[in-house]
């Protein structure tokens, strides 16, 4: 099966909580979000609890966005983070290797977008998420 790179959304239906991620294997990245849940060794302690009460048929995956160029991904993850907050996201701030994390002043925020390319491909995205400005 070929790999999907792009933003993914993992919603809980029972309560509507979301996490928000990036992957260059969204199927793969899915599978392990469920294989550290069922294990009891996922770093977010909140999404664990939540699995542990609901389970994980009370969750559910989408794709929000295809992204080609994978040094992209960060910058679309950090775009919907930048959304109204996903409840199990803990951190403000999209860190992958070898990416630097940034901090959150105005002027690193400013920088960060500046190198962010708009999508070529909006119509490639969820339609209810607005594009890239």
């Amino acid at each position: 099966m070929p790999r999907i790179q792009g933003i993914y959304i993992i919603t809980n239906i029972v309560t509507a909580e979301t996490y928000i991620g990036s992957s260059t294997d969204i199927a793969q990245r899915w599978s392990d979000h469920r294989w550290l849940l069922k294990t009891k060794r996922h770093k977010n302690s909140i999404f664990q609890a939540a699995y542990e009460m609901h389970g994980i048929g009370a969750f559910s995956l989408t794709i929000l966005e295809l992204v080609e160029q994978t040094e992209q991904l960060v910058f679309r993850e950090q775009f919907y983070l930048d959304l109204p907050k996903p409840f199990y996201n803990g951190d403000e701030a999209a860190i992958r290797a070898p990416y630097r994390a940034w901090r959150s002043d105005e002027a690193d925020r400013a920088r960060f977008w500046s190198k962010a390319t708009p999508g070529e491909d909006d119509e490639r995205r969820c339609p209810s998420v607005p594009p890239a400005s």
